[in-house]
């Protein structure tokens, strides 16, 4: 047979979600019991009053406990598609936004190592000009000033500038990867340009007009003398 236990000494599962109401419940009761004189229960009610002071622990584990189990249970089920579309919307935005910035810089670097490599070649011109009083001839778009030293424009130069034989000297041991090169007034004044990926950049114009080029090759930045 079930005994016929007082309020306050039923079982109380915290996790269910009422727990916190029943505890409070359970307390009111045994108070009524003391304060109306019910002898039969009187020293249930004093241990339950007791244990009822450390009821708010017993709540908050309960809480916590719901809160862990709700969380598992939307885990369980993952991102809905609705979610996945928005994080790849956002993802694409980003690219479409951080994409042409980060082509851009590399390819305004790689324009800034074509010029300063453009700025060497003049320099090793006019070393190759203190030897010989006069610039090199030119091949098409090469420099011819790669033979023996005695007789330097007899051979093209391709990857570097630099003279063979016993007495040679090497102007620029690596050339631009893509230039063009031209000799002017006899020798004694040349052209010279490389080609930049970045046509927009205004020292495009300025080089043009400081050479003194009426048709310019398009996004090319010229140096001369």
């Amino acid at each position: 047979m079930e005994r016929n236990l007082a309020p306050w000494r039923r079982p109380v599962n915290i996790l269910d979600d009422d727990a916190d109401d029943q505890i409070i419940e359970h307390g009111r009761q045994a108070r009524m019991m003391r304060d109306n004189g019910y002898s039969k229960w009187d020293e249930d009610a004093k241990r339950f009053l007791i244990l009822a002071k450390w009821g708010i622990i017993g709540i908050t584990l309960a809480n916590s406990i719901r809160s862990i189990r709700r969380l598992k249970m939307k885990n369980k089920y993952g991102f809905t598609l609705v979610e996945l579309l928005v994080v790849i919307s956002i993802i694409g935005v980003l690219a479409a936004v951080a994409l042409p910035n980060l082509l851009g810089a590399r390819a305004r670097a790689r324009d800034s190592r074509n010029k300063n490599a453009l700025i060497q070649l003049r320099n090793a011109l006019r070393l190759y000009y203190n030897d010989y009083q006069v610039y090199p001839a030119n091949s098409g778009a090469n420099i011819l000033g790669c033979g023996d030293a005695a007789t330097p424009e007899s051979v093209a130069c391709t990857t570097s500038f630099e003279t063979s034989g016993a007495s040679g000297i090497t102007y620029m041991k690596d050339l631009p990867e893509s230039f063009a090169y031209g000799q002017i007034e006899n020798g004694d004044g040349y052209e010279l340009f490389v080609l930049l990926e970045n046509a927009s950049d205004v020292e495009i114009a300025e080089s043009a007009a400081r050479c003194g080029i009426a048709v310019p090759t398009a996004s090319a930045y010229y140096t001369c003398e």
